[in-house]
């Protein structure tokens, strides 16, 4: 992405759990910014995007996927 004076800006990503989670909820746990809800019926967990601190703000990899035993989270634009 590029501002309006030319410059280079980093886009800045959320953490997403992919279909490979196992609902173990190890990332619940350790989420600083407690994006992270149980899911519903029988359903993986769910990030909340606007709750997520970014990888600028969380780390590259994130706490949720230095965690996560499958290897289960991605990074998305936000």
């Amino acid at each position: 992405m590029i501002d309006s004076n030319q410059k280079q800006v980093k886009e800045l990503r959320v953490a997403h759990i992919t279909d490979d989670c196992v609902s173990c909820g190890t990332c619940l746990e350790v989420c600083p910014g407690y994006a992270i809800f149980p899911g519903k019926m029988n359903d993986h967990p769910q990030v909340d995007h606007d709750l997520c601190l970014t990888d600028a703000a969380c780390g590259d990899p994130a706490i949720c996927m230095q965690v996560c035993p499958v290897s289960s989270f991605e990074w998305v634009p936000y």
